[in-house]
């Protein structure tokens, strides 16, 4: 068996924010703490999974290791759900944008955007399901913050990477900030504060050829920073 270390340093910012958000929305209690340990095996099996997809043949080592994962992330699962039964609606929910981005993945179209969107969907579903550990109760702000950051969050990382020559790209990411900016006024007018570091860092750091390494620095301190601001507010 071989384990897969996650390089993208930025994606465990969208692993961990949705269930922080969580948390903050409700109370926090120890079935919590296995829940983070649960979903965090859920995105490790996924992960060496897919891994496995993209090139079947030489990443047999790396489908055993998401399987052992499966198996433990399977009964960490189940001494929650027996506690919360109604989690197994959320996790329910997660399939089809689970077939997307297996779907993606086989197909080898990962990078498009829309399967961006059903990983980071699935993320946001997570934050429900922190809230409903919490006091049982659906905190639709959790989810509806975290698809416009995260997904703000996406225009930000192509338009450094793999779309930093695409001028219609940069439209695209600054459009959005801005409608995700106005959008975040009208459910609470300070969410401002949490969102408008995410427009200005749209703006200022393209163009600048940074590394990956200094983008996910940029990613993590922004995602800190939003996830501050939420709980201050």
């Amino acid at each position: 068996m071989k384990f897969k270390k996650q390089s993208q340093h930025g994606v465990w910012a969208m692993i961990f924010a949705p269930i922080i958000l969580g948390i903050i929305f409700s109370n926090v209690n120890w079935y919590h703490l296995l829940f983070v340990i649960t979903w965090t095996l859920s995105f490790m099996t996924f992960d060496h999974i897919l891994f496995y997809f993209k090139k079947r043949k030489k990443r047999i080592p790396y489908l055993k290791s998401g399987l052992l994962l499966c198996i433990v992330t399977t009964v960490i699962t189940c001494i929650i759900i027996v506690n919360y039964p109604q989690l197994i609606y959320f996790y329910l929910s997660m399939i089809p944008f689970i077939i997307m981005n297996l779907y993606f993945s086989i197909s080898k179209k990962d990078r498009l955007i829309w399967n961006d969107i059903a990983g980071i969907t699935n993320f946001a579903i997570g934050g429900l399901m922190s809230g409903w550990i919490g006091n049982q109760a659906l905190h639709f702000e959790v989810f509806i913050l975290t698809m416009l950051f995260f997904i703000g969050t996406v225009f930000f990382v192509k338009t450094m990477i793999r779309e930093k020559n695409n001028p219609q790209y940069k439209l695209y990411s600054w459009v959005y900030h801005s409608i995700a900016l106005i959008a975040v006024i009208f459910i609470h007018p300070l969410y401002l504060l949490a969102f408008l570091p995410s427009l200005i860092r749209s703006i200022v750091f393209y163009g600048q050829g940074l590394p990956m390494k200094k983008i996910g620095i940029i990613e993590i301190v922004n995602v800190c920073w939003f996830v501050i601001i939420i709980a201050l507010i």
